[in-house]
C-alpha cells in the first residue's frame, strides 16, 4: 500500500486564500444571533424575528418574562439560521463547526463566486488556521489535509478564472 503524499500550502498560498476569502465576504452579511430569554427552546433569530416572537409571546402571555437576548457574537459548533425567516446567522467558528463546513464543501463544492462560501472559509482560516507542524502530525491530521486539499483547489479555480478574463477585470 502507497503512502499518500500531502502537499501542504505554503504561506504564501495560505495568505493568497485568507486573503481571497476576506476580500470575497467583504459584502456578505450576516445578523447577529439572537433568542428569546424566558423561552429556552434552543432557537436562533435574527433581531426582527425575535422581536416578532417575543410580542407574540407577551401577547398570549402578557404575564410571561420574554424578552429578546443576545445580540453578541459566541462560539457554536455548526453555522446558524434564523429559524423563522432563515437568514444566517454570525458566529465564531468551534473546530466541530470548521469540520461542518468543510463536509459541505467536500460534497458540494466551494464556488469562487459565493460570498457565503468565502465567508465560511474566512472563518475557518480564523478559526483553525492551516494547522502547524504538530497539527498536521497529530490527531487533527485528516481534517488539516482536507483542508489543504480544498486550498489547491480554490487556488487552481482562482488560476483558471483570472486566465479566462481580461486583464484588470478581476
Amino acid at each position: 500500500m502507497s503512502k499518500k503524499t500531502i502537499y501542504w500550502l505554503t504561506d504564501g498560498e495560505q495568505k493568497r486564500l485568507k486573503d481571497f476569502s476576506a476580500d470575497g465576504c467583504e459584502n456578505f452579511h450576516c445578523e447577529e444571533e439572537h433568542w428569546i430569554y424566558g423561552r429556552d427552546k434552543g432557537e436562533s433569530y435574527c433581531y426582527g424575528c425575535a422581536k416578532k416572537r417575543v410580542d407574540e409571546l407577551l401577547k398570549e402571555n402578557p404575564e410571561g418574562e420574554f424578552e429578546v437576548d443576545g445580540g453578541w457574537s459566541r462560539e457554536g459548533d455548526s453555522v446558524p439560521f434564523c429559524d423563522e425567516c432563515g437568514v444566517r446567522l454570525w458566529n465564531d467558528f468551534t473546530f466541530e463547526a470548521c469540520e461542518m463546513e468543510l463536509e459541505h464543501f467536500d460534497a458540494d463544492g466551494f464556488d469562487v463566486n459565493s460570498e457565503e462560501d468565502c465567508d465560511s472559509l474566512f472563518r475557518m482560516i480564523s478559526a483553525c488556521g492551516w494547522g502547524n507542524k504538530k497539527d498536521r502530525e497529530g490527531s487533527r491530521k485528516g481534517y488539516y489535509s482536507r483542508m489543504h486539499k480544498l486550498g489547491r483547489k480554490i487556488l487552481a479555480e482562482l488560476d483558471k478564472k483570472s486566465q479566462s478574463q481580461p486583464e484588470g477585470e478581476l
